[in-house]
């Protein structure tokens, strides 16, 4: 496969994926931690490969940022430029909102903060147009998290159309809502979204909120998780998103670069969120997917002798870089049930895939007996009036701290 070819994006065999992965990989590097000439690999990989992959693992401005300055920012990778510009207009976007809600929820007197996001892209990536994001998160307390919404909806904002019971059923930890000025957001009274999640992993909010920090983001002071809480928290979210974007992992090696790490708080914290195996294996994987300056003994430290330990690391061995050079990895499923042990891991595993299973097999079939339409989902407009009002009253009732 040569620059000069030309293929439409999708699966790749097992040589040419390693060709754009190696490509990929090398460009989303920092230029030190470089193992291989980038503009040598990229003349070996069609550029609409190339553009398609950088959008897919949500990196178009750090692939942009790097082939310019290699001098390879030719007309065929328009797209990533235009991908960078893009970013650069939505964290504008993202002040105004952030200037809005800083002021809305501030004066509510209670404890909020946002974490990812603007932080970031500001903060960790040092270059707004290089971190690709569209929404905002935000998060409160359980006891506040009704009034934060009266407040954000009262300054503008509302709650975008959501299937009520099943948000209540489900117990969700966060309300998608359209911002004062339009942009997307959630509201968040804890960071793990799901029940099944609060179950594998122990996250208390209150000490989150208790080590917290406030960082000036656009000249807005906003508060944020501190360095080892929120590098922890990138690791849970980036496997529980299935760990097969490498923007998650480049998250991971701004958040290293930038800021100074506490290893072993960090170590011991992991240890107290149950979250010690899927610390060990995101950190493992910027480690040497990136080169990102984790020091070697601190994923074994975390990770033991755990056998899905050893079985990931093999599997990652032999994935080698066309993993990233594909349009997906076959181990999102793995990499997402990843939890306290092995065996937790394992056990998640089975009920993921017998979901997944009864999932697709009752959607063939079971529809809306009025209009035949599939059975109502989470974004779906369901029991708006009574729904809501029993999930505000469930979530105050949240034991806090």
């Amino acid at each position: 496969m040569t620059g000069a070819e030309r293929s439409e994006p999708g699966s790749l065999s097992r040589q040419d994926a390693e060709q754009v992965g190696r490509a990929l990989v090398e460009l989303v590097r920092r230029p030190e931690a470089r193992t291989a000439d980038p503009r040598e690999l990229v003349a070996q990989v069609p550029a609409p490969v190339l553009v398609e992959r950088a959008l897919h693992h949500r990196l178009p401005g750090v692939v942009h940022r790097s082939l310019l300055h290699l001098g390879l920012d030719g007309p065929e990778f328009a797209g990533l430029g235009a991908a960078y510009q893009m970013a650069t207009l939505a964290h504008r976007r993202c002040l105004v909102e952030l200037a809005t809600v800083a002021g809305v929820l501030g004066d509510t007197g209670r404890p909020w903060m946002v974490v990812k996001g603007p932080v970031l892209a500001e903060r960790c990536y040092g270059d707004v147009g290089a971190r690709l994001y569209d929404d905002l998160d935000l998060v409160v307390p359980p006891p506040d998290f009704a009034r934060a919404l009266s407040a954000i909806e009262a300054s503008g904002g509302r709650v975008i159309g959501l299937n009520w019971p099943l948000v209540v059923a489900r117990r969700r930890a966060e309300i998608p809502l359209l911002l004062p000025h339009g942009m997307l957001g959630d509201l968040h009274w804890d960071l793990l979204g799901t029940p099944r999640m609060r179950s594998r992993f122990t996250l208390p909010l209150a000490g989150l909120f208790d080590r917290g920090r406030t960082v000036t983001v656009g000249g807005t002071e906003v508060p944020t998780l501190d360095p080892v809480d929120g590098l922890i928290y990138l690791c849970l979210h980036g496997s529980l998103s299935g760990g097969d974007q490498l923007v998650w992992v480049k998250d991971l090696d701004q958040t290293v670069e930038s800021e100074p790490v506490d290893w072993d708080e960090l170590v011991r914290r992991a240890r107290r969120a149950r979250a010690d195996l899927v610390v060990a294996m995101q950190l493992e994987r910027a480690r040497v997917v990136l080169g990102t300056r984790v020091p070697a003994e601190v994923p074994v430290a975390l990770a033991g002798d755990d056998r899905w330990w050893r079985w990931w690391r093999s599997r990652e061995q032999r994935a080698g870089l066309a993993g990233w050079g594909q349009p997906a990895r076959p181990d999102s499923r793995f990499v997402s049930a990843t939890s306290a042990t092995g065996v937790a891991s394992a056990v998640e595993l089975s009920r993921v895939v017998v979901s997944d299973m009864a999932i697709h097999y009752l959607g063939r079939f079971r529809r809306d007996r009025r209009d035949g339409d599939p059975v109502p989902v989470l974004y779906r407009p369901v029991g708006a009036v009574g729904g809501r009002a029993e999930y505000l009253a469930r979530v105050e009732e949240t034991p806090w701290p």
